[in-house]
């Protein structure tokens, strides 16, 4: 799977998560930070970097997914 489609999948899972509950999402989230987390391509740093957004996406509200999202997809190109 392509990165930016990794990334595309998850910006349409936080446009559609505001009827999830936060454990619904942070499900749907988790393959794909082991799809992260397993590939070696990403250096050290920006995996971090990554890992802080994921972090920060599973904990915020509903609304401020999608900003979350977009910034991990950038992240992941």
């Amino acid at each position: 799977m392509a990165k930016s489609e990794l990334g595309q999948q998850l910006i349409d899972l936080a446009r559609n998560s505001k009827d999830k509950s936060d454990q619904e999402f942070v499900d749907a989230l988790n393959p794909m930070i082991v799809k992260v987390e397993l590939d070696e391509s990403y250096k050290t740093d920006r995996k971090l970097k990554i890992f802080d957004l994921f972090t920060r996406i599973s904990n915020c509200d509903a609304r401020e997914r999608v900003k979350y999202a977009k910034k991990i997809a950038r992240l992941l190109k």
